[in-house]
C-alpha cells in the first residue's frame, strides 16, 4: 500500500470509529471505566510500575481518569501530557481530583510545571490514546503523530500500551514508517501483549 493509499485509509477508519465512539451509552462507557480500571490497576501493581505517562481521555475515548486519580493516589508517579502547537508534548504531574486546564490547542492538560524531560527516562509504562489497535501492535492514532513521536524521543524504551474499547482490536491496520508499534492493548475486557 503506498502511503497516500496508507493516509487516505486511516483517515476513513478515523472517521468510522469516531462515530462509534459518539453512540456508547453511559452505562457502556461506566462498564468500561470499570474493566480498564482493574487491569491496569492489576498490571501496575503485578510489574511494581513506579512512574507511567497516560492521556487525558476526551469524552468519547476510553474512560481511564478514575484509576489515573486512584494510581496517582496510591504513589505512583502519573505524568500527563501538554499537547504543544509544534506537534510535541510536555509532560506534568497528575494531581488526582483536579478539574484538567486546557492546552494551547485545546485539548484537556493538567495543571503545574512541565517536568524536566530527564525524567522522561524512568517511565516503566506508557498508556496511549489509539483509535483502533491490530493484532500487530500497530495502533491508528488521530492523525497528528504527538505519540509517535513522542515515543521516537524516548532514550528509554517503557513497555507502550494502547487504550481502546473491546471492538477496536483489528486483524490489520494500514501503517506508515514512522508509525511505533505497542507492546500491547488494554480494554475493558482484558490485555494482551504482542
Amino acid at each position: 500500500m503506498s502511503q497516500n493509499s496508507a493516509k487516505t485509509a486511516k483517515s476513513a477508519l478515523r472517521v468510522q470509529v469516531r462515530e462509534r465512539r459518539l453512540t456508547r451509552s453511559a452505562s457502556e462507557r461506566a462498564d468500561a471505566a470499570r474493566g480498564l480500571g482493574a487491569h491496569i490497576g492489576a498490571l501496575i501493581a503485578d510489574q511494581k510500575f513506579r512512574t507511567i505517562a497516560a492521556f487525558i481521555p476526551v469524552d468519547t475515548e476510553p474512560p481511564i481518569t478514575r484509576i489515573l486519580d486512584d494510581l496517582s493516589r496510591s504513589g505512583i508517579h502519573v505524568l500527563l501530557p501538554v499537547s504543544r502547537p509544534d506537534r510535541t508534548m510536555d509532560w506534568a504531574v497528575h494531581a488526582p481530583g483536579s478539574e484538567f486546564a486546557t492546552d494551547e490547542l485545546g485539548m484537556p492538560a493538567p495543571h503545574g510545571d512541565p517536568i524536566h524531560p530527564d525524567e522522561l527516562n524512568h517511565l516503566d509504562l506508557v498508556l496511549c490514546p489509539a483509535a483502533l489497535v491490530d493484532r500487530r501492535g500497530y495502533r491508528l492514532g488521530w492523525g497528528l503523530g504527538y505519540y509517535d513521536r513522542f515515543l521516537a524521543s524516548l532514550t528509554h524504551r517503557p513497555r507502550v500500551l494502547a487504550v481502546v474499547f473491546d471492538d477496536e482490536i483489528v486483524e490489520s491496520l494500514p501503517h506508515e514508517e514512522h508509525d511505533h508499534p505497542v507492546d500491547g492493548v488494554v480494554t475493558p475486557a482484558g490485555l494482551r501483549w504482542f
